[in-house]
């Protein structure tokens, strides 16, 4: 007696077939039972997309190609840029600034690697300024490459594309605007320099995001080139129009500032109105939430705040750190002492009124903070809180 036990698996990008081959001596219990196991192995790989794909993980020295040509952007700007209300926190990616936004450039591989995924993303949906794009996944899905606001994807990755099919789901990045990602997995195999697809002439695009992830964390992208390009990347990293090199460490920049104990980091509001079920605010969108961070070029103490503190505009607001005192220490030094803490910012981008916060570390995981629309100059010591505080908890 021989029983054939077929089980066929089916992805868009690959069918597994396997052929079990049982004959009347592997009836017995132990052999069903191993059938059994090599049964839940398929199906997991089914469930596990990273069982499916032979991925090629990216590696220090893997990337030998400039993904843009040189005259096609002014600037690499460094992890860590602050952009509210949709970049509260430090950024998890660089951006390669475009030389003229208005021209479409082409993007090249940075190496021998495999598309992962394509995803199609719908920005300010419904409105005037609706517009989308794309972003680009390349490596294995515990190291990869990420590229986004691609403009344009080639015909060959475009090729039996149906990003209605996709895993797609709708997200606020703050206010009423939605924002929709489509997300297709592929495996597509693409050489160092072959283009993938095309940046620039998307109305409000300026620039191309540029990240790499080790298990989901990002990390320097940089460090994965091999020689002369990494080099000619590191001499291209400054602020956003290529004028002010970084005179702070590393200069890769770094998008996890959170340091315990203090009260720098990523704070989450408190807001039982808002969040009867939460014991803060998500973390996502940042909108809802504040960073006491540094600046990533020059390393100046700067709040970054969303549409959560009343009378504030989304934005950011530096002041010059003092060693002493309870005026402008920074961050790093405040901690849980029983002190409120006073902070004169120099300016925001776009300028604006003068204005200050008070804080204060409560606990390790817990924060007051408080706008006021005057300066410290004329608000004598003690500082106090009114009713118009406001309570975060460190994520």
């Amino acid at each position: 007696m021989r029983l054939l036990l077929i089980a066929v698996l089916y992805k868009p990008h690959l069918i597994i077939l396997t052929i079990y081959d049982l004959s009347y001596k592997i009836m017995k219990t132990k052999y069903l039972i191993l059938s059994l196991f090599l049964l839940l192995f398929l199906y997991s790989c089914h469930k596990n997309k990273s069982l499916l794909i032979l991925q090629q993980p990216v590696k220090a020295g893997d990337l030998t190609t400039l993904v843009l040509n040189e005259a096609d952007f002014k600037s690499l700007v460094p992890l860590g840029s602050l952009n509210p209300s949709s970049h509260v926190y430090p950024t998890d990616h660089m951006y390669l600034y475009l030389t003229d936004p208005k021209i479409e450039a082409p993007l090249y591989a940075p190496g021998n690697l495999t598309i992962i995924s394509l995803a199609r993303n719908k920005h300010a949906i419904g409105t005037q300024f609706e517009n989308e794009d794309y972003s680009i996944k390349l490596g294995a899905y515990e190291s990869y490459i990420e590229f986004g606001h691609v403009s344009r994807l080639t015909d060959v990755m475009l090729a039996g594309v149906d990003f209605s099919k996709g895993q797609c789901q709708e997200y606020s990045l703050g206010g009423t605007e939605m924002e929709e990602k489509c997300t297709i997995e592929t495996n597509i195999k693409v050489k160092a320099g072959d283009i993938i697809g095309y940046c620039g002439k998307v109305l409000g695009q300026s620039a191309l995001d540029f990240g790499l992830y080790i298990n989901n964390k990002p990390v320097c992208p940089l460090d994965y080139f091999s020689e002369p390009t990494r080099t000619e990347l590191v001499n291209r990293i400054s602020n956003y129009d290529g004028t002010i090199k970084p005179t702070i460490t590393p200069v890769c920049g770094s998008a996890n500032q959170n340091l315990d104990n203090t009260a720098q980091g990523v704070w989450l509001r408190v807001d039982k109105q808002a969040y009867p079920n939460a014991e803060h605010a998500p973390k996502y969108p940042e909108s809802a939430n504040i960073a006491l961070v540094h600046d990533n070029i020059d390393g100046r103490a700067v709040f970054s705040i969303g549409l959560t503190v009343p009378g504030v505009s989304p934005n950011t607001y530096y002041f010059k750190p003092k060693a002493t005192g309870l005026l402008n220490r920074d961050f790093a030094d405040v901690k849980v002492d029983g002190n409120i803490y006073c902070y004169d910012y120099e300016y925001k981008n776009g300028g604006g009124f003068p204005v200050s916060f008070i804080l204060q570390l409560i606990d390790a995981k817990t924060l007051k903070l408080e706008n006021r629309n005057f300066t410290s100059a004329n608000s004598p010591m003690p500082y106090a809180f009114t009713n118009n505080v406001i309570l975060f908890k460190k994520e």
